[in-house]
């Protein structure tokens, strides 16, 4: 920031400079007027109309800036109270699913891999290379495809 202001500085500096050493008197026409007057004027004038421009669209920029970031802080907010519903959905069918009371506001979530224990394998299912008990309709489960 302080880089641009000082190159804005010395820029106006230079133009100051190139106006003072041109000092004459030019005529002037403009959308139907006509008039005389010292190019330090009309010099000084121009680069004060352009910096006038720039600073005009430079809030106008700001301004729409602002309201992006309000409305992008209002979508946050909303996003995150969705969130803190999910996670309470999700706690509420967790603790259902395990059988548990519903955890607190603010609680982690167990995860599911800790309330169901895996069935025991026994020794003898390894090594006859079995894929595991029949299935009553008569095909094997766990098998690969």
């Amino acid at each position: 920031m302080q880089f641009y202001l000082v190159l804005a500085l010395v820029f106006a500096l230079g133009v100051a400079v190139f106006a003072v050493q041109n000092a004459g008197p030019v005529q002037v026409r403009f959308f139907g007027w006509h008039f005389e007057t010292s190019l330090v004027a009309v010099i000084l004038g121009s680069a004060l109309a352009g910096a006038c421009i720039v600073a005009l669209v430079g809030l106008f920029k700001q301004v729409q800036m602002v309201w992006q970031l309000r409305g992008a802080r209002s979508r946050i907010s909303q996003l995150e109270g969705d969130v803190q519903k999910w996670k309470a959905a999700a706690a509420t069918a967790v603790a259902l699913h395990v059988g548990a009371q519903p955890a607190g506001q603010g609680s982690e979530i167990p995860p599911p891999w800790n309330a169901v224990k895996p069935p025991a394998s026994t020794a003898a299912e390894g090594e006859a290379g079995d894929n595991g008990p029949e299935d009553p309709r008569g095909s094997r489960r766990g098998g690969s495809l």
